[in-house]
């Protein structure tokens, strides 16, 4: 089997959530990868980057068993086991990807202060199934 054969072979293979991630690869744009990656580059880095690292998929599982609840930056800290200034901006990664959204309620942290309850987008939950 040639090896676009077996690239494709394991595109066709993959669940909804990885399908819809992935960039085109005509498209010669920045993102994970460098502007001038070629399309195997840019549709490999596209498979993973949802998932890649422990800090994204944590935040992702997470905010997947609370469903509807939601969490706080703060909460998402504490569930996960990593510090605040860590997750904090994984999630806002998550966010640019369409994966997270802000559920319009507020919920006090530990100090009183008002923070955003984060909850799976209607994408996120469809392509984690």
């Amino acid at each position: 089997m040639s090896q676009d054969r077996l690239f494709e072979s394991k595109v066709d293979e993959l669940k909804p959530w990885q399908r819809s991630n992935l960039p085109d690869p005509s498209e010669n744009r920045p993102g994970p990868v460098h502007r001038n990656a070629h399309d195997t580059e840019r549709t490999a880095s596209g498979l993973v980057f949802p998932r890649t690292g422990t800090l994204r998929l944590s935040a992702l599982i997470a905010l997947d068993r609370a469903g509807e609840a939601g969490l706080t930056h703060g909460e998402l800290a504490e569930d996960t086991g990593h510090r605040h200034y860590s997750i904090a901006p994984r999630v806002t990664e998550l966010v640019s990807m369409g994966w997270v959204v802000d559920s319009g309620r507020r919920r006090p942290t530990d100090t009183g202060s008002p923070a955003i309850v984060w909850v799976l987008s209607e994408r996120g939950k469809a392509d984690l199934l």
